[in-house]
């Protein structure tokens, strides 16, 4: 039986541009296992009939959110995923269309509870790869990546850009009180449940920068 991959999409007020191409990267997977989980953090109208149309797919599910903020969002979809394997996305990044395939078969080749792979940082008119592994790289265990973690240009601290072992973080919420480096406070917790962790050499996630984001306008 084949790994089943759950992809968790929290969107929230989405620019429906950005937000068609994520999901359009996940549903165009070279691997067929995959499910779509979107959390509706409470989209804006322009994005209801999307998540409407979205909802009548076999392999998506849209579930809306009582509560509010990203963190409430992963956890839902979390609890709501049936995957063998987690990845989290962001609604206005994409992915690239061999990410679950390369990821898994790095995962399955070193019996990996977690699979970190590079990414691009895409901005209007140029992208950038930020090639942290330059080859794979097996960490010697969650300490080793916790160093990684707190160099914050090393970019492992988010949530997204791994494919995650579900059964090592079914009982690991992210702390919905936080609304800033609450990826990084997550995976420093996750990280103490994944017995092997390594890093993928390949940009497979493409990270919109976005100069009015929530860690942008921090002082």
């Amino acid at each position: 039986m084949k790994n089943l991959i759950s992809i968790i999409i929290p969107v929230y007020r989405g620019n429906p541009v950005y937000f068609n191409k994520t999901i359009e990267s996940c549903l165009n997977q070279t691997y067929d296992y995959v499910e779509v989980i979107i959390i509706d953090n409470g989209c804006n109208d322009a994005l209801q009939d999307t998540l409407s149309e979205l909802n009548t797919k076999e392999n998506v599910t849209v579930v809306k959110n009582s509560k509010s903020g990203v963190c409430s969002g992963r956890n839902l979809g979390v609890k709501t995923a049936k995957g063998d394997y987690i990845m989290f996305l962001d609604a206005d990044d994409w992915i690239e269309s061999n990410a679950c395939e390369i990821l898994l078969n790095h995962a399955v080749e070193a019996e990996a509870d977690c699979v970190i792979c590079n990414y691009s940082r895409d901005y209007s008119d140029h992208s950038e790869k930020m090639l942290h592994y330059i080859r794979d790289t097996m960490y010697k265990g969650w300490k080793d990546y916790l160093k990684d973690l707190l160099n914050v240009q090393a970019g492992v601290g988010f949530c997204w850009g791994k494919l995650i072992k579900a059964s090592t973080i079914e009982n690991v919420l992210l702390n919905e009180e936080l609304s800033l480096a609450e990826d990084a406070e997550y995976c420093a917790r996750a990280s103490q449940n994944w017995n092997v962790i390594v890093g993928d050499e390949h940009p497979l996630v493409h990270y919109i920068f976005n100069d009015q984001s929530a860690v942008r306008k921090f002082d």
